[in-house]
């Protein structure tokens, strides 16, 4: 083992040490990156506390900024490409990984909204109180409309009203059917009336939202690939054509004609693709 061996890991690791004291130094004094320092932490840390992770969001990005100054050291001293793609995965990975879970969640609240509904209309056969029917229902539930529930009953129970705690709610999770539910519960619950039976009525609808969006997403799936073969038979047959008959399409090289014809082609092409993502793109 040589002197070198030695020395390059002592280096590595003083270069790390020394670059994540800079910018500890940068972050605590330039006013401008500690605000967007601020603003990342703020929204790490909502999406943490979303999802129930028991880590703080400065803890992730301190270990974010070590292994990305680590990366970029290693990466100089290798010269390898992988130690940068290493360190940008560090950098990204943890707020893409936190936002897929979030949706995740979210869609699983949404898919639990009928049953939550129809529980939430029998518990208020049984209770004139929202507040008690929602502590009835939560013993049904499972999954993160249970969580959500918890979550409301909580702040409830900290001094907020009924109204807040579903705004939040709402807030949270950012559908448009957890809008719509919530909407029905406090016009329902301020206005009076029949609140279970709007709640049914609501679930019913719901339900048949969810079949028509089903049926939506198993029809426009086969359109996109149907969409895709379609897009590629242009090149496929071309280069089929090229391949069985070597210069076919040498006419249209080298000439204006050629080159209007390639070209009207094209922009047919491109045209009929921009149109039938549009008709695809369908949202109930």
């Amino acid at each position: 083992m040589t002197a070198l061996d030695v020395g390059l890991p002592i280096l590595a690791v003083a270069g790390t040490g020394l670059a994540c004291a800079t910018s500890a130094y940068l972050v605590t004094t330039n006013e401008e990156v500690l605000r967007h320092t601020t603003v990342y932490v703020g929204a790490l840390d909502a999406d943490l506390r979303w999802v129930a992770a028991a880590i703080e969001a400065s803890t992730v990005l301190r270990a974010q900024i070590a292994i990305v100054l680590a990366m970029l050291v290693g990466g100089v001293m290798t010269h390898s490409p992988w130690c940068l793609l290493v360190g940008a995965g560090a950098w990204v990975g943890p707020r893409l990984l936190l936002r897929t879970l979030r949706k995740r969640r979210a869609e699983g609240v949404e898919r639990q909204l009928v049953s939550f509904l129809q529980a939430l209309a029998n518990a208020l056969k049984s209770t004139p109180s929202v507040n008690n029917a929602l502590v009835s229902v939560r013993e049904v539930l499972r999954g993160a409309v249970r969580d959500e529930v918890d979550v409301c009953l909580n702040q409830i129970r900290l001094g907020a009203t009924f109204d807040e705690a579903l705004l939040n709610m709402a807030r949270r999770l950012e559908r448009e059917k957890v809008d719509a539910v919530v909407t029905v519960l406090l016009v329902g619950w301020q206005v009076g009336g029949n609140l279970p039976k709007v709640l049914e009525a609501t679930s019913v609808n719901l339900r048949e939202m969810d079949r028509l969006e089903g049926v939506t997403r198993s029809k426009t799936a086969e359109g996109k690939v149907q969409l895709g073969a379609l897009g590629l038979a242009p090149f496929l047959i071309c280069g089929g054509l090229e391949w069985a008959s070597p210069g076919f399409f040498s006419p249209l090289q080298g000439n204006p004609v050629g080159y209007l014809v390639t070209s009207v082609a094209a922009l047919l092409w491109v045209a009929a693709m921009v149109m039938a993502h549009r008709i695809l793109a369908v949202d109930l």
